[in-house]
C-alpha cells in the first residue's frame, strides 16, 4: 500500500474512525510540508486535549493552535510541534530539536503516557 497522503486520505474516507490511519495520514501530510492540512485532519476527527498555556512557547489549545506555526524558540532552544493520538484525542506538544531527533521513540513514549492516563481516567 502506498503511503503518500493522497492514498491515505482516500482510505480514511472509507474508514473515518481508524485512528491509526488518521495519524498516519496526518504525519504523511506533515512530511509533505502540508502542516495546515495535517492539523485540520487531526482536529476534525479528534478532540484536542492540549490545555491553554501561557508563554514563553506558543499555546496549542483549541482556540490558539496556529497550523502555520511548526516551530518556536524559548530559553535559547529551538522547539518543533509534535502530536500524539489516543482514544479519539490528540495532544499537541513542543519538543526541543535535540530530542526530536529521537523520532518515533519519543512520540511512542508520549502516546503511551497519554493512553495510560486516559485508561486510568476511564476507571474512575
Amino acid at each position: 500500500m502506498s503511503t503518500d497522503s493522497g492514498s491515505l486520505l482516500e482510505e480514511l474516507e472509507r474508514k473515518p474512525t481508524d485512528l491509526a490511519l488518521r495519524e498516519r495520514a496526518a504525519r504523511s501530510l506533515q512530511g509533505e510540508g502540508k502542516e495546515a492540512e495535517a492539523i485540520a485532519l487531526l482536529v476534525k476527527g479528534l478532540r484536542n486535549l492540549t490545555a491553554h498555556e501561557p508563554p514563553p512557547l506558543p499555546c496549542m489549545c483549541k482556540r490558539c493552535l496556529d497550523p502555520a506555526r511548526t516551530g518556536a524558540e524559548a530559553f535559547g532552544f529551538a522547539f518543533t510541534r509534535e502530536f500524539a493520538v489516543a482514544e479519539g484525542r490528540v495532544l499537541f506538544y513542543w519538543v526541543p530539536e535535540e530530542l526530536r531527533r529521537q523520532g518515533k521513540g519519543l512520540r511512542r513514549s508520549v502516546q503511551t503516557t497519554l493512553e495510560d492516563k486516559l485508561r486510568k481516567k476511564r476507571r474512575r
